[in-house]
């Protein structure tokens, strides 16, 4: 990793993270802390941002692995034509909520949607179709909200 440009230190938290270490696939958090703190501390921000900077690369990383999986089992299933359009009503539905709130779809924590989704369908099931084709469709991981 190079050095960080002074001109995106700040509040670009969106910038930083490219600057820090992808996560290994099934990289224990601590190892992964202690590979990127370093990063940005001393020399760009105390210890405690350093480390929820780090843990939110990690997480994003976690989040498009899970929703990943999810694909893979959105595929699998065979859903009726009345399915696939029940699923595109809530995620419609649900990105509609999301937009009003200005909350970027590829930023939404995979466990909050879940949360959210549960809260909102009463189901584990739907709340995982709903967040894994939110996700798909946002970019699952892209940095843009969809529709901007």
């Amino acid at each position: 990793m190079g050095k960080i440009p002074v001109e995106i230190i700040g509040d670009n938290e969106v910038k930083i993270l490219e600057y820090l270490p992808e996560p290994k696939t099934k990289e224990l958090e601590d190892k992964y802390l202690e590979r990127c703190v370093p990063i940005l501390y001393p020399e760009y921000f105390d210890q405690t941002v350093a480390t929820s900077l780090c843990a939110d690369k990690l997480q994003r990383k976690t989040t498009v692995t899970t929703l990943n999986a999810v694909k893979k089992i959105m595929k699998q299933e065979k859903m009726s034509a009345f399915e696939r359009n029940k699923l595109d009503f809530l995620v419609r539905f649900t990105e509609a909520k999301l937009k009003g709130k200005g909350i970027l779809l590829a930023d939404y924590p995979w466990d909050e949607c879940i949360a959210d989704q549960i809260k909102q369908y009463g189901d584990e099931e739907t709340a995982k179709a709903v967040c894994g084709k939110i996700k798909a469709e946002s970019g699952g991981g892209s940095k843009t909200e969809k529709g901007k």
